[in-house]
């Protein structure tokens, strides 16, 4: 029983995917040059929880972590929830080519989600680890600087 309590503080309460300390002792495998990082956030996250309230926030929240942790471990890939609307993927290197296309499979499918929750649009920033790097640090960094791009470009994006 005590690797099972480990293993559920590695998770995530709300959604059930990985939170910051699970997902950066689960991707630790996938660390390579040309592994991709993925940066996501959702747009106006704020805006949904006022006009519709924080269980309909709450239900967004589960119902992006739902689809994007199971595109990205179809893709042999770790997902979690760095904290509130903040999300972090990173797919193996051997799935690089196909990074952009998973990252907007997954922009596409939260789009048109429907499911009974509010409208909600995401951004997402992309980056590659490159050679010399051994974390997920600098990665990152070029990841969410990509996202912060997608917001100031007008949200609802997908930045490489």
């Amino acid at each position: 029983m005590p690797a099972e309590r480990a293993h559920r503080r590695l998770r995530d309460p709300l959604t059930g995917v990985w939170n910051r300390a699970g997902f950066e002792s689960q991707s630790r495998r996938l660390i390579a040059p040309g592994a991709t990082v993925l940066a996501m956030d959702l747009d106006h996250f704020k805006q949904i929880n006022d006009r519709h309230g924080h269980l309909a926030g709450d239900t967004v929240l589960r119902a992006l972590a739902q689809l994007a942790s199971a595109e990205i471990a179809s893709r042999g890939g770790e997902f979690g929830r760095l904290g509130g609307d903040e999300f972090l993927a990173i797919l193996p290197a051997w799935r690089a080519p196909y990074a952009q296309a998973c990252a907007q499979q997954i922009h596409e499918a939260c789009r048109h989600h429907k499911d009974g929750v509010p409208h909600w649009t995401m951004s997402v920033g992309l980056s590659q680890i490159e050679p010399g790097e051994t974390d997920l640090r600098d990665a990152m960094l070029r990841a969410d600087r990509a996202l912060y791009c997608a917001k100031v470009d007008g949200r609802d994006k997908v930045i490489a």
